[in-house]
């Protein structure tokens, strides 16, 4: 039977090579997921500021050196209002029968642990 150890903030039990194996790569996932947000986040004023130099100068882009950046307005996809439909005459039963279910997806994410 191998070792058994509790690791905190992993959930449950493991083995001391998984733990160790779970919280190295806790670590070094979290850190990388907080150094990625904040780069968006700065790369997301970037574009920003791009996108206003481009709009006053009634310009799609700019380019210099082999680099480039564009801006362009990307309609809003259709979709379809239920609340419409039932304005429209649509019976609730037909819409309700209407409706599919995507395929699932696994949601991961990093979170800090506030200790009381």
């Amino acid at each position: 039977m191998k070792e058994q150890t509790e690791v905190e903030p992993v959930f449950g039990t493991l083995n001391v090579g998984d733990a160790k194996e779970a919280v190295a790569l806790l670590d070094e996932g979290f850190a990388l997921d907080r150094e990625i947000k904040s780069k968006i986040e700065r790369l997301n004023e970037i574009k920003a500021g791009l996108s206003n130099v481009c709009t006053m100068n009634g310009i799609q882009g700019v380019k210099n050196n082999g680099i480039g950046f564009r801006s362009t307005w990307v309609k809003g996809r259709r979709s379809i209002k239920r609340e419409l439909l039932l304005e429209n005459g649509v019976p609730p039963d037909v819409i309700e029968k209407s409706y599919v279910t995507g395929e699932g997806y696994w949601q991961q994410a990093f979170f800090e642990v506030l200790k009381p």
